[in-house]
């Protein structure tokens, strides 16, 4: 049985013999771009060789995921609320004003170290990612190591990312988001070490090395997860593919979809490609092609991909589970979409390859009057809100366009682009469910009045496929 999924794209360029058809995530998109830019090109590659490193150290640093929930909106206090306490889960998804009781004799964890406390509040799992908020004074920033967590004593090998925001005038939350390519048992133990904090408290940075270490039992994880099963499979079919959903397993923080792909145009690829074929020779052209499964929920709006995974016997279809962001609460359906779509790659002869993607560009004055909006094509990006604070800065923006995670990418830079702070779009979070709004936290920045936006849009290459479109109902 051979097995195949979320690839990393900046480590594996030669994608003329690569055969799993993962829906589009953001990473991929950023590559795409960067790959477009001959400016960027020597920081990609320093940035492929710093993963390298981090493998071989046996810790996966996947990209960051964020739960698509926004930190600003009237529903992120709630969705912050209703992380069960460790320990304890909730009786079904989408039921807020109920909750287990933590564990005889367990509560929230505090430890203190070198006049610092952080306290470990909340925690949740569904199987896909493990969440964990600590609270703590405001001016505390708790840095993200790969090796903060472990589970039944053993290191995880997760892709992370964080998050923080002010809950008040008095304490802050900084949540962090694992994820795992393996599945974790029904009931395991979960350990979280923290020993690096930035404390800017009282107005110098000041960066700590502490021993901040929690731990606790964590049961029942599956009562946070509700699944719709389809059976027989929910199918669809043109141009030779066929699609057929088996399910979809949602929780408080992600979606997942289970489907089986039948592809025979890949499957021809597949068997015509030489077993030993190596690295392409510089400037070859290949024409590669994908398949992009796009979820949006009742109202329309699309669910932001995280991640995909799956495997296929010998002669049978190739099953996947397909993971996305958070869904509302009162969705009664989901709609699944296929789009084709078409790179072409160039080979570098060293296991690398650029992309064709013509990219637009324009570049601003940061401190320009605000909303500020930008039209590149046929999309939109439009700046809010920028914060300047004396410890990091919040960008507020809204995307449009058919493509929203996907093609609009920014960063900010100063006039000679020999400082740049570069935009990660997998840290941007999504603020509510309707729309595309998303904040996004960078670093404090130096003099705003000598620094520029730069908005750049890449041609998305895809188109939907008629009769690739699958209701999936999700009332019993």
């Amino acid at each position: 049985m051979r097995e195949f999924g979320d690839e990393d794209a900046r480590l594996k360029q030669a994608m003329a013999r690569e055969t799993s058809t993962v829906p589009a995530v953001v990473r991929e998109r950023m590559e795409r771009l960067y790959g477009s830019l001959p400016e960027y090109d020597r920081e990609r590659r320093r940035h492929i060789r710093r993963q390298r490193s981090l493998r071989v150290a046996g810790i996966g640093l996947l990209a960051a995921l964020i739960v698509a929930a926004g930190f600003a909106s009237p529903s992120a206090s709630e969705w912050l609320q209703r992380l069960p306490v460790i320990g304890s889960s909730f009786s079904s998804a989408g039921d807020p004003a109920h909750k287990e009781p933590a564990p005889s004799g367990f509560d929230r964890q505090t430890v203190v170290d070198q006049g610092i406390a952080l306290t470990l509040d909340r925690v949740v799992y569904d199987g896909a990612l493990l969440t964990v908020r600590f609270v703590h004074e405001p001016g505390i920033r708790i840095e993200p190591r790969p090796e903060m967590i472990a589970i039944d004593g053993k290191p995880w090998d997760t892709g992370m990312g964080d998050r923080s925001e002010s809950i008040g005038e008095s304490s802050e939350a900084t949540v962090f988001t694992f994820k795992s390519r393996v599945s974790l048992p029904d009931s395991f133990d979960l350990k979280v070490y923290v020993n690096d904090v930035v404390d800017d408290r009282g107005g110098e940075r000041k960066k700590i090395l502490g021993n901040w270490a929690f731990q606790a039992k964590i049961t029942e994880w599956r009562r946070n997860v509700r699944e719709v099963t389809y059976s027989p499979p929910l199918k669809a079919s043109a141009d030779g593919i066929e699609v057929s959903v088996t399910g979809v397993l949602f929780s408080p923080l992600t979606t997942k979809v289970s489907y089986e792909l039948v592809w025979p145009e890949r499957d021809a690829e597949e068997a015509a490609a030489p077993k030993d074929r190596n690295d392409p020779p510089a400037g070859e052209k290949t024409l590669r092609k994908d398949l992009v499964f796009r979820l949006f929920d009742d109202r329309g709006a699309e669910l932001e991909p995280l991640s995909a995974s799956g495997m296929r016997a010998s002669g049978g279809p190739a099953k996947y589970s397909a993971v996305y962001a958070n869904l509302r609460e009162d969705s009664g359906k989901l709609r699944l979409s296929v789009d084709e779509r078409s790179e072409l790659l160039t080979s570098d002869g060293k296991g690398g390859a650029a992309y064709s993607t013509p990219v637009q560009s324009r570049t601003l004055p940061l401190t320009s009057p605000l909303p500020l909006t930008v039209e590149l094509g046929e999309a939109t990006v439009t700046f809010r809100k920028i914060d300047f604070r004396a410890d990091r800065t919040i960008v507020d923006y809204e995307v449009r366009g058919d493509y929203p995670y996907e093609g609009i990418n920014w960063w900010v830079e100063n006039a000679d682009q020999s400082l740049k702070y570069p935009f990660d779009s997998d840290n941007a979070v999504r603020l509510g469910s309707d729309g595309y709004s998303f904040r996004m936290e960078l670093p404090a920045l130096p003099d705003p009045s000598k620094l520029n936006l730069r908005i750049l849009r890449s041609a998305p290459n895809r188109s939907p496929i008629p009769g690739l479109d699958l209701v999936l109902p999700l009332t019993e």
